[in-house]
């Protein structure tokens, strides 16, 4: 189970949560957060990562849409986070 595996290899993925739009039940929204670069491509470099990846197609109706995004500021575990 790819959560399984992230839960327990993986301590620099902060946050990784699968959402179903209310309006679209059947789009999925993935919302990813790393501690750094190197936990990200560490993620990504995962067996179960890249068969994810290269098994998603089949359950896609198209293209995912993938957005990168630079943290700003916020807070995680109360801790402040800010650039």
């Amino acid at each position: 189970d790819t959560l399984a595996q992230i839960a327990r290899h993986e301590p620099g993925t902060l946050v990784y949560l699968n959402h179903q739009r209310s309006e679209r039940p059947h789009e999925r929204v993935f919302y990813e957060c790393y501690q750094s670069d190197d936990a990200f491509e560490f993620h990504e470099a995962q067996v179960h990562t890249i068969r994810f990846l290269q098994e998603r197609g089949q359950h896609l109706a198209g293209p995912p849409e993938v957005w990168p995004l630079a943290t700003l500021s916020g807070v995680i575990n109360g801790e402040l986070r800010a650039k």
